[in-house]
């Protein structure tokens, strides 16, 4: 059996976030290390704890991109230049100058 015509996506397993100072407790960062397993995978919490910059993390990770959501994308070619200044300024805030040459996901 073959997979033509069908999208093969990636099988995400673990998301290891490094000094990422959003992520805090009690002054001093906390690594994030989560184990996708199969089936839903359920990211809940109030406002501000940081699931969309959780989400947006991988997206970068896989992409290089953060999209911006005020953007229109209709042409793939157009999601790099369109969106290239908002990830260079997302994580900022998100990760301290500090901790910036150290960050990972």
């Amino acid at each position: 059996m073959t997979n033509q015509g069908k999208y093969c996506f990636p099988r995400l397993e673990r998301v290891k976030l490094r000094n990422f100072s959003l992520y805090s407790r009690g002054g001093s960062v906390v690594e994030i290390d989560e184990r996708i397993n199969n089936g839903v995978y359920c990211l809940a919490g109030a406002n501000g704890l940081g699931k969309t910059t959780f989400l947006n993390a991988i997206n970068y990770a896989f992409t290089g991109i953060v999209l911006a959501p005020d953007k229109e994308v209709l042409d793939p070619k157009e999601i790099v230049v369109n969106h290239r200044r908002y990830t260079e300024r997302y994580f900022q805030g998100r990760i301290t100058e500090k901790h910036l040459p150290l960050a990972e996901v």
